[in-house]
């Protein structure tokens, strides 16, 4: 179970991590 919840945290912060990117990328475009 805590493996799994772990898992799942990685996946949630690198999916957030993504989102930031983008979000400063059109911030950088425009």
């Amino acid at each position: 179970m805590v493996r799994d919840y772990s898992i799942d945290s990685v996946k949630g912060v690198c999916l957030l991590h993504m989102f930031v990117l983008h979000i400063f990328i059109i911030y950088g475009f425009f």
